[in-house]
């Protein structure tokens, strides 16, 4: 049911971005795809709490804060950005990308701690 939530979210990238439905050019199609898929991994790890490549996010304060960051970051890079929304793509990307940074880098300091 975790990972099912997502499916209720992705709808609306479809009605909001007309390059999801390749209705802009195959690069601008290619890259929204590419980017949604990328921020619907980071919604997934911050839901289930297993970051594909990092491995199972911790319980407590660092991992709650991680997974919390890793859905924020996946919603940013997913997030539709058109004129109609007056998103700016490279703002949303470059926010995503550095809130999954920090939660990655709270991952492996808490598993760090725990093995010691």
């Amino acid at each position: 049911m975790k990972l099912g939530s997502i499916v209720y979210i992705i709808p609306f990238f479809f009605v909001l971005d007309p390059a999801f439905i390749l209705q802009a050019g195959p690069l601008e199609s290619l890259l929204t795809v590419l980017r949604a898929g990328l921020g619907i991994l980071l919604i997934c790890a911050g839901i289930q709490g297993y970051l594909f490549g990092v491995g199972r996010i911790e319980t407590g304060l660092p991992g709650t804060i991680a997974r919390v960051l890793l859905g924020i970051a996946g919603l940013a890079f997913a997030f539709p950005s058109n004129a109609g929304l007056a998103v700016p793509i490279l703002g949303a990307v470059g926010a995503g990308a550095a809130m999954a940074a920090v939660a990655v880098a709270l991952v492996m300091v808490s598993a760090k701690q725990e093995t010691a």
